[in-house]
């Protein structure tokens, strides 16, 4: 967390959202980038920009203007029904839309907003929440998990707890509703400015978010359109800084696959190869090349569902080619953490010798570790 009150207070201040001066959103090991970004010749008036989430490549930003982020976050207010007699936890970075998405409705509705200072820790969390006499936070599966594994009970003043980033496994929810949080599940992107299908029932569907439209392509990937779209990614191309808006006749169309009926929305997986590990994208293809190529063979990673991290990645190698001087040379941590290896006599390979992923993963808990 990076939260603190003097930054939260320019946000709520209209002077902020009636600036056309640029807003770089981003992570402070990303100075040399933001100092590159921010002196290019690019028109980025009235901009809020989000760096992507990823474990490599070059450096990515969603581009939002101050009117696509308000627009998003009325949409919230009106779903939700939040007045100004509620009070927000700030919970999540600003730098992300989860985070910056409360700013914004608690300036257009007026509520009081409490930043939590320093790192995440549950136990002061739910302490703040009652003294304070919260209403609404919003957190991601892995703070969930926190608040269950310390058997926290809520504090009465809250209301609704609304959570984003990924996927909240079944048991975790009905164990953090038994000690009577009560759970919303959301959907949303940073590309959308905040959610778009939000639980207003705890236990119910996850409603659609009016006025946004949504629609499903023929290969059943969720298409997008409203007036809280992102204006286009800003990327670091060969000729330099650029925008590149996706957005086709205003439709955005997404790498999920979700299910909808009629005002429902039912996320079923990626149809890429990226993972939400504590609510940041992974990219596996990206992550197994840098693997690859550090220890000079090939590695598969298996993503592997977990309760508190939502993912965690467990490396394969095929034994001939595993190397222990190599393997002991990595130093991955954080986001990109993962789990001893594992060892096989070959990798499974369908007919035209590509990689049998399914095979493997359905195999990998024979695998000698």
């Amino acid at each position: 967390m990076m939260n603190d009150s003097k930054s939260i207070s320019e946000y709520l201040s209209s002077g902020f959202w009636e600036s056309d001066a640029p807003e770089l959103l981003t992570r402070l090991s990303e100075r040399d980038a933001q100092h590159d970004l921010m002196s290019a010749d690019l028109d980025l008036e009235g901009a809020i920009l989000f760096q992507t989430s990823g474990s490599s490549g070059s450096p990515k930003w969603v581009v939002h203007t101050r009117k696509s982020i308000l627009s998003s976050a009325q949409s919230v207010i009106d779903h939700l029904q939040i007045t100004n007699r509620d009070s927000w936890y700030l919970a999540l970075p600003v730098e992300h839309v989860g985070g910056f998405g409360i700013i914004a409705r608690a300036y257009l509705v007026g509520n009081r907003v409490v930043p939590h200072i320093g790192k995440w820790d549950a136990v002061r969390a739910v302490g703040v929440l009652g003294e304070e006499e919260i209403s609404l936070i919003s957190l991601v599966p892995a703070q969930v998990a926190d608040l269950v594994s310390s058997h926290l009970k809520c504090p009465n003043s809250i209301r609704a707890v609304i959570v984003g980033g990924g996927a909240l496994d079944k048991s975790l929810k009905l164990e953090a509703i038994e000690l009577g949080w009560p759970i919303l599940c959301s959907y949303g992107m940073s590309e959308t400015g905040s959610q778009i299908a939000t639980q207003v029932v705890v236990g119910g569907g996850v409603d659609l978010i009016k006025p946004w439209e949504v629609k499903n392509d023929v290969d059943g990937f969720l298409q997008v359109k409203g007036d809280g779209l992102f204006s286009g990614y800003l990327s670091l191309l060969e000729t330099g800084w650029g925008l590149v808006d996706p957005k086709q006749d205003g439709w955005f169309s997404t790498k999920d696959k979700v299910e909808i009926t009629d005002r429902d929305l039912t996320f079923l997986r990626r149809g890429d190869r990226q993972v939400k590990i504590l609510g940041e994208l992974i990219d596996l293809d990206k992550l197994e090349c840098k693997l690859c190529s550090a220890v000079d063979s090939e590695v598969v990673l298996i993503a592997k569902k977990d309760l508190r991290r939502g993912v965690i990645l467990i490396p394969v190698m095929e034994r001939n080619s595993f190397d222990q001087a190599k393997w002991g040379q990595l130093n991955l941590s954080g986001l990109e953490r993962l789990e001893e290896l594992c060892l096989c006599d070959g990798f499974p390979r369908t007919k035209m010798g590509k990689l049998d992923r399914m095979k493997l993963r359905d195999s990998i808990v024979f695998f000698d570790k």
